[in-house]
């Protein structure tokens, strides 16, 4: 079970995904409430909207992976956080993007847990 005391903020009541932008376009902040019931870790994959097509599908899973709490009777969330990088496209074009948080618990099945959409840019150096 979450313990209070050991949380920043107040301890989620409820599923959600959000994202927000990062230092600079291109990289993007994730923070979720989830419930997954078993143990195991959450991962984000992104997909651009209108093709479908996997985002930094090579680099992503490796940076958003998070050992994450669990309750079997799904009524606690827990939080999930990570700072990801989009590298499809640049600064000048935006588009819009599903963003969709897995579970992979320790039996091997993964299950989506929640998900959302934003526009978003690609990174460039």
């Amino acid at each position: 079970m979450p313990v209070a005391q050991r949380y920043p903020k107040s301890l989620p009541t409820g599923p959600a995904l959000s994202v927000t932008d990062g230092i600079q376009p291109g990289i993007y902040l994730v923070d979720a409430a989830v419930n997954p019931t078993g143990p195991g870790y959450a991962y984000l994959k992104v997909f651009e909207s209108k093709s479908g097509k996997r985002l930094s599908e090579n680099r992503m899973t490796g940076r958003s992976i998070r050992y994450i709490g669990w309750s079997e009777d799904g009524k606690s969330f827990f939080r999930y956080g990570s700072e990801i990088t989009i590298y499809e496209g640049d600064w000048s074009h935006a588009y819009k993007a599903r963003f969709e948080l897995w579970h992979h618990a320790v039996d091997g099945t993964e299950t989506k847990l929640t998900e959302t959409k934003r526009m978003v840019n690609g990174w460039q150096q």
